[in-house]
């Protein structure tokens, strides 16, 4: 089963000149995110990550896709909120409806899912429903 996760943070690990540090996203969303998707992985299971570049690497922006463990991790360039002050973020929210869920909507059709799986449900969510009807929610706070 293909399986698709749509959130804001996966925790990774980047190897810069053999020092191994953690990604910019480590907190428990992308923690737990992490490691549902590699259990899933290792039963068998086609696992897709679809989250904002900015929060994997606060280095690179840009859309790209990586594999780890496994996992499929599709990062899409985003509104950087930890990089704009407070009228940035607001008007960052109207970019990234604009341009970020472009981004998103290409990665979408490009790898199909069977199913999709909303980490902390977020402007991005609302995108699965374009592309299939099977939509898991995880509310976690």
């Amino acid at each position: 089963m293909k399986i698709g996760f749509i959130g804001y943070e996966y925790f990774g690990i980047k190897d810069e000149s053999s020092k191994l540090t953690p990604t910019s996203a480590h907190g428990g969303f992308g923690y737990l995110t992490r490691k549902k998707c590699e259990e899933l992985a290792r039963s068998g299971h086609e696992v897709h990550v679809f989250i904002p570049a900015y929060s994997f690497s606060r280095s690179e922006n840009s859309t790209r896709t990586i594999e780890e463990n496994g996992v499929m991790i599709h990062l899409f360039k985003s509104t950087d909120y930890f990089q704009e002050s407070r009228v940035g973020k607001f008007i960052g929210h109207f970019k990234e409806s604009i341009r970020s869920v472009r981004e998103l909507d290409r990665l979408l059709s490009e790898y199909p899912m069977d199913i999709y799986q909303s980490e902390e449900p977020s402007i991005f969510s609302r995108h699965v429903s374009k592309y299939s009807d099977k939509h898991v929610l995880v509310f976690q706070d």
